[in-house]
């Protein structure tokens, strides 16, 4: 879960007039646990498939948030390394991969 999903959640909540206690009682849970969920260092909830169901939208990615952060971990190791035009490439490619237009 980083910024964006809770970002998107919480727009979704506010289309739908949800509140955060109300899913919190939808799915099930404690309303505190919503308030960690949505804290910026909160990356990771049991919670999730749970919020998506009641939202109504689609499961999160199947990649776990360890597979995710490695590969993140690995591109903040080589991108200070890379020249400029290096930086565009590998930007161009990931691009390439993308499922939504940009």
């Amino acid at each position: 879960m980083d910024s964006i999903w809770k970002a998107d959640i919480r727009a979704l909540m506010e289309r739908q007039q949800i509140s955060q206690a109300e899913l919190a009682r939808r799915i099930g849970a404690v309303p505190g646990s919503l308030i960690l969920l949505f804290k910026p260092e909160t990356i990771q909830s049991r919670l999730v498939p749970a919020i998506h169901k009641t939202l109504g939208i689609e499961p999160p990615q199947s990649t776990t948030i360890s597979e995710r952060d490695d590969a993140k971990r690995r591109l903040d190791r080589v991108w200070p390394h890379l020249t400029p035009e290096e930086r565009e490439l590998v930007l161009a490619v990931a691009a390439r991969f993308q499922r939504v237009p940009h």
